[in-house]
């Protein structure tokens, strides 16, 4: 089963550091890095975003604050096991794609298939 883990990275990378299969991280806090330190050496990383750049640094002149593109290039071309996944790029790009994975996910939902806490 998935767990979510609190913010603080000390109160949760030194039980599973090195422990895990697979980690989503949508806040990017330290630049993937946590996220990362967690996965077993065969695990893998998904960044799904940046959030926590977002919502503390000023935006840049192409919309993402500067921080939050080196911590994407940084991840994405020195971390092993490690893939990104831009929402909006997805959208964009594989405009067929999106709309049959979003499909498939409302299917999920209108079954009772998953379940998600909406707040």
């Amino acid at each position: 089963g998935a767990e979510t883990l609190p913010l603080n990275t000390s109160a949760w990378l030194p039980v599973v550091r090195g422990k895990m299969d697979f980690v989503a991280d949508g806040l990017c806090q330290d630049d993937y890095v946590s996220p990362h330190a967690a996965l077993k050496p065969e695990g893998h990383l998904v960044c799904l975003g940046i959030s926590a750049i977002n919502n503390t640094e000023q935006r840049g002149w192409f919309g993402q604050p500067i921080s939050g593109k080196i911590a994407t290039w940084k991840a994405r071309n020195f971390f092993s096991n490690t893939s990104l996944y831009d929402l909006w790029e997805s959208f964009q790009t594989k405009p067929e794609v999106y709309k049959r994975d979003l499909e498939y996910l409302l299917t999920l939902l209108e079954k009772d298939k998953i379940k998600p806490n909406l707040a």
